[in-house]
């Protein structure tokens, strides 16, 4: 599990790179930076923006790296013995896990606003980022109920 995350992370991170430089000849130079609750575009920028959510997927999968290796800075709402072994292989665990769910969103706004900007039609607006919360959410809140049990004196 470990190996296909870390493998993921990577593939996001060389897709937030690579996506952006592959379609640049056909992108216009004015995309969409921000999307509205319904999915729809509310604000353009140019296209240099791109390299904005490229960059904070590489930033945050440097800063995930080091919190997996470094599991006290991993904040959580419970006490919990930090020197336990057992608590500090599930915090690392629930970190290498989360890092391509977190890094995912990345992809999701290039890929979107490359489709948008190209006037191609997109199908993801309505489900895709809900689904991408409730994942992360759901991740989280099962790897907190294995700490809580862990946790409990």
């Amino acid at each position: 599990l470990e190996w296909l995350c870390e493998v993921l992370a990577l593939l996001i991170v060389l897709f937030c790179v690579a996506f952006p430089l592959i379609h640049w000849p056909d992108i216009p130079d004015r995309i969409p930076t921000h999307f509205n609750l319904q999915g729809e575009p509310d604000a353009w920028g140019g296209k240099d923006s791109l390299w904005l959510i490229s960059g904070l997927t590489v930033a945050g999968f440097a800063v995930l790296k080091f919190v997996q290796r470094n599991t006290r800075f991993v904040n959580v709402p419970m006490q919990v013995d930090r020197d336990n072994p057992a608590v500090q292989a599930l915090l690392r665990q629930m970190m290498v896990t989360l890092t391509p769910l977190i890094l995912a969103n990345g992809p999701i706004i290039i890929w979107r606003q490359v489709f948008l900007a190209v006037g191609r039609p997109d199908m993801t607006a309505n489900w895709l980022l809900p689904a991408w919360l409730a994942a992360v959410f759901m991740h989280l809140g099962s790897y907190l109920l294995r700490l809580n049990r862990i946790a409990r004196p």
